[in-house]
């Protein structure tokens, strides 16, 4: 038996020579494993989990204007390659996108674990363990937002080479490489709102946001922001040229005029019985208060 394996969309390549039972064998389990490695890194690819979990939007109203961007926008669910530092990678026109997801979110953060969102979900998956019923203000805010992105930002841009060099040692053939964030918004509800306009507006639009981005101006070529709620997301982005001339131009949003939509969230883990749970959202619209169990 002679034959050439070829996984589309990547670079591995099998060229077997002469076929005997042994090497048919040795052939097959490789073939079992390259399908059990994609298939386990598939699953545990951040971008695909995303799409997997909420049903995704297109935000075509306020995103970039740049082809290139929208192409990833538009095709990332279906033209990504699960991959591992960066968590995947898109090839279009030649040119190799890295892209590296994590998450932010608008709950004021603790020193060692995270922000408060992530501390309740984890009471909740390990109530056994705690020893009174947990209580819990999240203190969502824009300001805890930005710090999430600043501090999330800086971690991950320590790698903005080793992102790159993966990827262009994985495509040879490819002229370029550029560095793409998907910044994953992990808030329950992420709206953020003026007090007299409850439309949602993109926070990457917010100037303590964009100067945030604009910082790693030459490393970093564009963000894509996801966001939305525990059930529907929308994909929006902007290259940091994009911000940059914005910024240049006057039209950042004053990030202090802006707040986000549930301006309190407490919640209760109970030690006992999920039944016990409490979850209670205060939601301010102009000065008034409304309260949601």
């Amino acid at each position: 038996m002679n034959d050439t394996l070829k996984m589309e969309g990547h670079s591995t390549e099998i060229v077997p020579m002469t076929w005997g039972k042994e090497e048919s064998n040795i052939y097959f389990n490789l073939i079992g494993l390259y399908v059990k490695n994609m298939s386990e890194m598939e699953s545990r690819c951040e971008i695909s989990k995303i799409y997997n979990n909420y049903f995704v939007t297109v935000n075509r109203k306020e995103t970039t204007g740049d082809k290139e961007l929208q192409y990833i926008i538009e095709n990332l669910y279906s033209n990504h390659i699960p991959f591992e530092k960066p968590d995947a990678y898109v090839v279009h026109n030649n040119v190799g996108y890295a892209i590296e997801h994590f998450q932010i979110s608008q709950y004021q953060r603790t020193h060692k674990k995270g922000d408060l969102g992530k501390i309740a979900a984890s009471a909740k998956q390990n109530r056994e363990k705690l020893h009174d019923d947990r209580r819990l203000n999240l203190n969502p805010s824009i300001q805890n937002l930005s710090e999430s992105l600043k501090n999330t930002l800086s971690e991950h841009m320590r790698s903005e080479e080793v992102y790159k060099s993966n990827v262009k040692a994985e495509n040879q053939g490819i002229s370029d490489c550029k560095l793409i964030f998907v910044i994953e918004d992990a808030s329950d509800q992420a709206a953020y709102v003026e007090k007299f306009d409850l439309s949602p507006r993109n926070p990457l639009l917010f100037d303590g946001i964009a100067d945030a981005i604009l910082s790693y101006e030459g490393k970093l070529w564009a963000v894509i922001y996801i966001g939305g709620n525990e059930k529907e997301k929308s994909i929006e982005g902007y290259t940091v040229a994009e911000l940059k001339a914005m910024k240049e131009n006057g039209k950042l949003l004053d990030m202090q005029k802006f707040r986000t939509m549930h301006a309190e969230d407490e919640r209760i883990i109970s030690k006992d019985d999920e039944a016990k749970d409490e979850h209670t959202v205060t939601i301010k619209i102009n000065d008034r208060m409304f309260f949601r169990e």
